[in-house]
């Protein structure tokens, strides 16, 4: 099996992700209450949410 995409962050684990179903976005939530919104075909960070008191 190949990877195709890698997606790194600075938390101890992903708690869900989700994706969009017509555009090339992934959503994860972070361990440490973070959400972020990525572009798995450019590879990068769209948005980051901090503003949750997870988890």
């Amino acid at each position: 099996m190949q990877m195709l995409t890698k997606f790194e962050t600075k938390s101890s684990r992903v708690k869900g992700t989700a994706f969009h179903p017509k555009r090339p976005w992934i959503l994860a939530s972070l361990h440490n209450g973070s959400i972020q919104l990525w572009d798995y075909r450019m590879g990068t960070l769209l948005e980051r949410f901090d503003e949750h008191e997870g988890p």
